[in-house]
């Protein structure tokens, strides 16, 4: 997705490759032949972690893709429920970047790389790692995020 951007548009999501420019004017009437409409996977709740004892594991700062959480610099990184994970028969590995989009949150819009596994109980759900401070407004429970999945370009 590297050579791509994703836009919403009424009709759905498309990407397109980085160096092209719109006219001014309506997108959506604009005649575009070389879009990729983007499936997207609709989760049922994304919230978000710190590294902390009390919300993962006596371990906090060691992921189970076995990377390391800075505590001096949180990366873009999350934790994905496992029935989304390659492992149990879903699509996303360790390592993967997605692309998320929240119209209620959009401070979580753009790309994460995925680190980490939720508790079992989880379904269809994804986690953020967020510092304490850089979560506000405190999501909560979101229940309007999304993964776009585009096709290559």
């Amino acid at each position: 997705m590297a050579a791509s951007f994703v836009v919403g548009l009424a009709t759905g999501v498309f990407a397109f490759p980085k160096d092209v420019i719109f006219p001014a004017g309506n997108l959506s009437a604009q005649k575009i032949d070389f879009c990729v409409p983007c499936d997207t996977i609709h989760l049922e709740r994304a919230t978000t972690y710190q590294p902390t004892i009390e919300q993962c594991d006596s371990t906090p700062f060691s992921t189970a893709s076995g990377a390391k959480i800075n505590p001096y610099n949180y990366q873009k990184w999350c934790a994905i429920s496992r029935d989304l994970h390659t492992r149990y028969g879903g699509e996303f590995d360790f390592g993967d970047t997605l692309e998320i989009y929240s119209k209620g949150h959009p401070n979580l819009n753009g790309q994460w790389v995925v680190q980490d596994l939720m508790a079992p109980k989880y379904k269809m759900s994804i986690d953020f790692l967020l510092e304490t401070e850089k979560n506000y407004p405190k999501l909560g429970v979101g229940k309007d995020c999304k993964i776009i999945m585009c096709g290559e370009l």
